[in-house]
């Protein structure tokens, strides 16, 4: 992450009641280099969402066909397949692709649901963001 200079950061976060933490902030002059893996990850997930999320918010909205949105699911499977299974995320979306693989029919909102927060965070934090499209609404 890069604040400019004279910009303010600030860092929040949950704990549970008793917990202690010791922060130790760091600055750097070397610049930042993002996990390339990681990078393919969060690439191939935003891919992969998007084509869930068109695929749910398409049926929901009466705007595509069961069969339509078989087809969403096949290419978010597909999307998924040059990610590694490598750490958190690669974990979440090897879990993911083996549910669409196992379930070509399923309702796609039905799908498990993934720590989209934790990859969030891992895809923002590695300047590759998780984006997410749509084309029908949701």
């Amino acid at each position: 992450m890069t604040v400019p200079v004279g910009e303010t950061l600030v860092l929040e976060f949950d704990a549970q009641a008793g917990t202690t933490f010791t922060a130790k902030v760091l600055f750097s002059h070397a610049s930042f280099h993002a996990d390339a893996e990681l990078a393919k990850q969060c690439t191939a997930a935003s891919t992969a969402l998007s084509d869930l999320a068109d695929a749910s918010n398409g049926l929901a909205e009466s705007a595509i066909s069961q069969q339509q949105a078989e087809g969403l699911m096949a290419q978010a499977s597909v999307a998924l397949q040059p990610a590694s299974s490598a750490g958190v995320v690669g974990r979440q979306l090897e879990a993911l692709r083996a549910w669409l693989i196992n379930n070509p029919q399923a309702d796609p909102r039905t799908a498990p649901g993934l720590g989209t927060g934790t990859i969030t965070d891992l895809c923002v934090d590695n300047e590759s963001p998780l984006i997410i499209v749509s084309s029908y609404g949701g």
